[in-house]
């Protein structure tokens, strides 16, 4: 079993090979800058790092939960008196927590959302077609140096001066 010291010093050179990794740095580079014998340990390094961390966000998280959870508890029971009396607000401030008490416990149904991609008309073939005319035409007024650049008017129906940009 590892003594506090080496705990610690395994831990340090941990922190290094993250902060290394977030500069950009290789694993190869930093198994040679920190110490390891190849990438193989400054990687296994870097993952042990990230996993304490998520194990640490995890623990702060169901504390935080906890806390908010007993602040909840409070307000439902230092209201229930005045409900007993017919409060309506008391009744309102109950169910808000008891409505952010389902939320933070994840008691409540997910909701649906029902989500609609409109394609444009025509394959993909006849689409990029279109893209690439599009784009010339933007190309020849840039260099021709003027005319409007709606995206109505290069997208909306034959147009004369825009040969090839036709609906499809």
């Amino acid at each position: 079993m590892a003594s506090k010291a080496q705990r610690d010093k395994s831990r340090a050179r941990e922190v290094r090979v993250v902060d290394l990794r977030l500069q950009g740095w290789g694993f190869e580079q930093i198994a040679a800058e920190v110490g390891y014998a190849d990438r193989a340990g400054a990687h296994k390094a870097f993952s042990r790092a990230m996993r304490a961390a998520l194990e640490e966000q995890a623990a702060d998280r169901d504390e935080l939960a906890q806390a908010e959870l007993e602040r909840l508890d409070w307000v439902i029971r230092s209201m229930a008196p005045a409900l007993a009396m017919g409060d309506h607000r008391a009744a309102q401030a109950i169910l808000g927590a008891i409505d952010r008490r389902t939320r933070l416990l994840g008691l409540d149904a997910p909701q649906r959302a029902e989500v609609t991609i409109h394609e444009p008309p025509g394959s993909e073939a006849e689409r990029q077609q279109r893209l690439a005319a599009v784009a010339a035409e933007l190309m020849r007024r840039a260099e021709a140096g003027g005319g409007p650049l709606d995206d109505e008017a290069l997208l909306s129906g034959p147009r004369p001066d825009m040969p090839g940009l036709d609906e499809s």
